[in-house]
């Protein structure tokens, strides 16, 4: 419960201090700004809506709100890139730290697993949607979907309690 709650604070926080640093790299000025952040976010946004287009429709709000805010709200420049980089590490460090302290056999570790195995970059591209879902989840989103995930999650647990 205390992994769920520090998730719950710190992902957002993660996901936020990667956007506000990587719109600090801008690409086009003008005639429309284009940076580094929303090159990502684009593809990122389209790529959640089709795993579940409504779930994906509430995350690319808040991606693209905090897009905004990061471009229109902060200055940019080294402190701005600074900023956003202190809020990522010390929100990872938290998590990691402190979340998977509690947790004890940690998803993060099985992702990277895989991404060594296979070279799917996918897995890291869902870590973030996962906790978001898990969210929505629980104010009472897709039930069903929900049952399927609690079960496939018991399965992960147990099989990894037995390696």
């Amino acid at each position: 419960m205390i992994n769920k709650l520090i998730h719950l604070v710190t992902i957002p926080f993660i996901y936020f201090g990667a956007i506000i640093t990587f719109s600090t790299f801008v690409i086009l000025q003008k005639p429309v700004r284009i940076d580094v952040a929303f090159l990502i976010l684009i593809p990122l946004c389209f790529f959640y809506m089709k795993i579940d287009r409504t779930s994906g429709l509430l995350v690319t709000c808040m991606n693209l709100s905090m897009y905004l805010f990061s471009v229109f709200c902060t200055t940019g420049g080294a402190w701005t890139f600074l900023g956003g980089l202190v809020l990522f590490v010390v929100s990872f460090a938290i998590q990691v730290l402190i979340g998977h302290y509690f947790e004890g056999d940690d998803d993060t570790e099985l992702n990277v697993a895989e991404f060594k195995k296979t070279g799917n970059f996918g897995p890291f591209l869902l870590i973030l949607f996962y906790h978001y879902i898990e969210v929505l989840f629980y104010f009472g989103y897709n039930k069903a979907d929900h049952k399927i995930v609690r079960k496939f999650e018991m399965q992960r647990v147990s099989e990894n309690k037995h390696k």
